[in-house]
């Protein structure tokens, strides 16, 4: 039996249908599909999309025959998944990765883009589904770029994302021999978020805040109802755009470099059930939020603090100068019986609960280890620099934000912690200091989706610790960075932590014990 198809959605969004701005509305009818009035959603944005994909090269002999257009249809069996929502599938030698579709099915997909090594292909109608499949549950799944997997049964998408984890061990990072992952799922499959930026834009005179739409950098769609983050959140957007409608605020373009609101920020705590608002601004025009902030923690009495985030520049991001214009600067959340103050731009791990797992598991894994120095680099608020601070006599914490470094020193005085120096800079100008004045016996990395700089780790490498325990949420770059680790260490433990329900990403710990 044949799925329906999505072509109609996904054409709006992709190939010749992008000039059509009405293409949506007239064509959704796929199960994964919003209703016929998701046209309306749609506004010219600032969004630059950022991917991450893993592609290996896969030898396999090529037909001389020439590839397919973009827009045509192929039908395709998928064979093995892929990191970064995709599913891998061949056609006439040349490897095709496919959105919306995973191991086991067979699906119609058209091309959407094509590189010298590989093609790219969105799901057009499902052929032979694979039994694990279900509706999704959000209007705009498909659209926006935030989920990757809502159309699958939990188990389902937790399986998938262990055997891409595997997979780039293996293919990217030369690994045959290593330990069984401890597997944990998540505790919950919505309402995880406790940060979440949104973007304003405006439909006919309605202000609305939203996502991008996938694969475009000049598109919204609504997303004040994502059910990724807390219900209390989603209440307040939906207030914040009305009053933004209210007040006849406009909308920052950035063709034209004009308008005025730009991004609202929200950080919420787990531990007491409080939030953080942050609205982004293109110009210092702190009066002109009057009517939106005016009585908002009346209604909302979780609401702690809000802030107007001057950015000046044309460059499109949430952060910029925080100006505080009522109530707190910070949130506070307990972790492992310590307390943590959490700014709006400070990192933080996204879902608290599983962050809670995520940080036990990491003193599990450094149960064994003691000593004089332990460094903790991309070291965030401060909460792993903190965990380790009982087993060694100092710990070196080196972050990039300013503010997070803030944060942590604050966070450490507040839990009577005098042994952490914590520095303000990035791994890679500061660590060769950090090492000149300690040999450190354990290393934590918990780095960004793009992993660590090559410098960074010959550096560490040359400091020779004892173990090294790697997190990452980017099972690509954990695989190269623990390839190029190899020679030296050796995988001792292993686990795989799900913190990010209904998407690609995965987080995977790994301790790392030097070689006899």
């Amino acid at each position: 039996m044949v799925i329906p198809s999505v072509s109609s959605c996904l054409t709006a969004v992709f190939g010749k249908a992008r000039a059509q701005s009405d293409g949506i509305s007239k064509t959704m009818t796929a199960i994964r599909c919003p209703p016929a009035n998701t046209s309306s959603s749609f506004i010219w944005s600032r969004h630059t999309p950022v991917t991450g994909i893993f592609t290996r090269r896969l030898s396999r002999k090529r037909s001389s025959m020439p590839k397919p257009k973009i827009g045509e249809e192929l039908e395709l069996s998928i064979e093995t998944p892929a990191f970064g929502g995709f599913g891998i599938a061949r056609h006439d030698g040349v490897v095709v990765f496919v959105r919306y579709a995973y191991p086991g099915e067979r699906v119609i997909a058209r091309i959407v883009k094509r590189k010298k090594t590989a093609m790219f292909a969105d799901a057009v109608s499902i052929l032979e589904p694979i039994s694990s499949r279900r509706p999704a549950s959000c209007e705009v799944y498909t659209i926006c770029g935030g989920c990757s997997c809502q159309d699958i049964d939990y188990d389902e998408q937790f399986a998938i994302k262990l055997n891409v984890v595997k997979d780039c061990l293996e293919h990217i990072g030369g690994f045959t021999d290593y330990p069984d992952p401890e597997t944990i799922h998540a505790d919950r499959e919505f309402g995880y978020r406790n940060k979440m930026e949104l973007s304003f834009g405006e439909d006919g005179g309605e202000v609305f805040l939203g996502q991008h739409v996938r694969g475009r950098f000049d598109r919204l769609v609504r997303a004040e109802n994502c059910a990724l983050m807390p219900e209390v959140g989603r209440r307040f957007a939906r207030e914040i755009a009305r009053r933004a409608t209210v007040a006849g605020l406009a909308i920052y373009n950035q063709y034209r470099d004009e308008g005025f609101l730009r991004h609202l920020t929200l950080r919420f705590s787990e531990t007491t059930g409080d939030f953080l608002a942050g609205i982004t601004l293109r110009r210092r025009e702190l009066e002109a939020l009057r009517p939106i902030f005016d009585g908002l923690s009346d209604e909302f009495p979780q609401l702690v603090g809000a802030s107007a985030v001057v950015n000046q520049s044309t460059g499109d991001t949430a952060k910029g100068e925080v100006v505080p214009m009522f109530g707190k600067s910070f949130i506070e959340e307990d972790m492992l019986g310590l307390r943590f103050r959490i700014s709006l731009e400070s990192f933080f791990q996204t879902n608290t609960r599983m962050a809670r797992i995520f940080y036990n598991k990491i003193l599990d894994f450094a149960e064994a280890d003691t000593g004089l120095t332990a460094f903790d680099l991309f070291s965030g608020t401060g909460t792993i620099a903190q965990i380790l601070s009982t087993k060694f006599k100092r710990v070196i914490a080196i972050e990039s934000v300013e503010r997070a470094v803030a944060d942590a020193r604050f966070s450490a005085d507040l839990n009577d912690i005098a042994n952490i120096e914590f520095i303000f800079g990035s791994v890679e100008k500061e660590l060769s200091n950090a090492i000149r004045s300690a040999s450190p016996e354990l290393v934590v990395l918990d780095p960004p989706r793009s992993g660590i700089a090559k410098k960074s780790l010959d550096k560490i490498l040359e400091a020779e610790p004892r173990a090294i325990i790697y997190a990452s949420c980017n099972p690509s770059t954990l695989a190269r960075d623990l390839g190029l680790l190899a020679p030296k260490y050796s995988i001792s433990r292993m686990a795989i932590i799900d913190m990010f329900p209904q998407t690609h990403h995965i987080e995977t710990l790994i301790r790392l014990d030097a070689r006899v």
